[in-house]
């Protein structure tokens, strides 16, 4: 408890490893125990000078803080996100009292979008991401790629509500904001480059524009390459890609010849009983 406590007043991120069954509003610092009887008056004496005047209040408050902060992240990783919304609330609330900077307000925002994007609200989740996208550009500028990841954040929500014209122009933003915060060679830079060339391409296979959706995504194919090689999965997932396209186009020999080569990777990757190896069979 006194780490916890100790890092949650610094503003800290922190991560509990096993089952925390600490409760919202527990007087944290009655019930602490330890393993030896005399080092409770010990850890005592020092979340005394720790917290000063007020000392027990004050300790169990930054426990509630740090339990508010772990509960949320535990929510969205098993997916309950109703829940999850707010608790994040609270978050906010905490670090706002706290004093925390923009860019921990913005990561706040990004989760309490993810949440509600995945409740299908699409509307309040792209909210929480504007949101965070201020913030962030407030905190580190706009060439910073948790403004680009943020960007793309906005992008997503937005090509599932349908607006694909946007969604396109947030991608284009976000792929300069990319580029601009790593620089043009760098390995993290280049593949994310390329996820957003296959994002694009979606959007532009959807609003039929076949012939630019077949740029983006050999675009792509061609950073995987040389990021990653010849024989790596997601490799193999461009290639699918491409194949739709052409299927699309009608072109069906070179669909079928780049879902073999799809199904040639899949299988000495990842083997014959994956779902993508066993997904792509069927049509080679």
């Amino acid at each position: 408890l006194l780490e916890a406590a100790n890092y949650t007043t610094k503003g800290c991120t922190i991560f509990v490893v096993g089952q925390c069954s600490f409760l919202q509003g527990e007087d944290y610092f009655a019930a602490m125990e330890a393993t030896v009887p005399s080092d409770k008056c010990l850890i005592a004496d020092e979340i005394a000078k720790m917290f000063g005047a007020g000392y027990q209040a004050k300790f169990n408050r930054a426990i509630d803080d740090a339990v508010v902060q772990v509960y949320g992240e535990s929510l969205l990783y098993n997916g309950r996100f109703q829940e999850a919304v707010p608790v994040f609330e609270r978050e906010l609330d905490v670090k706002r009292r706290r004093g925390d900077d923009k860019g921990s307000i913005a990561s706040t925002y990004i989760q309490m979008g993810r949440a509600s994007g995945s409740l299908g609200n699409y509307a309040v989740a792209l909210r929480y991401y504007e949101e965070a996208l201020q913030h962030n550009v407030l905190h580190f500028g706009t060439g910073h790629v948790s403004v680009a990841s943020t960007q793309n954040n906005i992008a997503i929500v937005l090509k599932r509500q349908g607006k694909f014209d946007e969604a396109l122009k947030m991608y284009e933003k976000a792929l300069k904001t990319k580029i601009q915060a790593l620089g043009p060679n760098h390995v993290a830079a280049t593949l994310s480059v390329a996820a957003t060339y296959k994002n694009m391409g979606v959007v532009e296979m959807t609003l039929g524009n076949l012939e630019k959706a077949l740029e983006l995504y050999e675009k792509a194919l061609e950073i995987e390459l040389k990021s990653l090689g010849s024989g790596h999965v997601s490799v193999a997932d461009t290639k699918q890609n491409i194949g739709i396209v052409y299927s699309k186009l009608g072109n069906l020999s070179k669909r079928l010849e780049l879902y073999r080569e799809a199904h040639s990777i899949y299988l000495q990757a990842l083997g014959p009983e994956h779902p993508k190896t066993k997904g792509i069979a069927p049509f080679i």
